[in-house]
């Protein structure tokens, strides 16, 4: 069984209901999602990607102008 957690009380919180239902934890590892997780959990939801956020454009810079 594989279940999802994002912090150290939502672990908690599964290992006490699976106790509470009578599942006997015989082993368990814990590991992080890679990017590549990330990037197929979300194509899976369908959930928009947000387009980057251009950078402000820069002032443009004033030359002094030299006569010939």
């Amino acid at each position: 069984m594989q279940l999802k957690a994002r912090d150290a009380a939502e672990v908690e919180r599964q290992l006490a209901a699976l106790r509470e239902a009578g599942v006997k934890i015989e082993d368990l590892e814990i590991g992080r999602a890679d990017l590549e997780d990330v990037f197929v959990e979300i194509m899976r939801s369908g959930a928009p990607i947000a387009a980057p956020t251009a950078a402000p454009s820069a002032a443009p810079i004033a030359a002094p102008v030299v006569p010939a």
